[in-house]
């Protein structure tokens, strides 16, 4: 996910967007995090995530963001 963001970056992506069930934030919810040892990795990968997505983004909600670009269109 790192090379990602870093990839959006530095090729001037407009946006990226992170996405992740609910399920996938408990125990035993999918089959890639079935114990809570792996769960408190995921909590800790994301939160260098979004340490990381902090220093190339801006978070807006999906109204915000259509608003931007229909301004841009017009």
């Amino acid at each position: 996910m790192l090379w990602v963001m870093d990839n959006a970056y530095r090729t001037k992506k407009e946006y990226m967007e992170f996405m992740i069930h609910s399920s996938e934030l408990m125990q035993g919810g999918s089959p890639t995090f079935k114990t809570q040892k792996s769960i408190e990795n995921l909590y800790y990968d994301m939160e260098i995530v979004f340490a990381t997505a902090a220093k190339y983004c801006r978070g807006v909600g999906i109204s915000e963001y259509a608003k931007k670009k229909l301004k841009q269109w017009q």
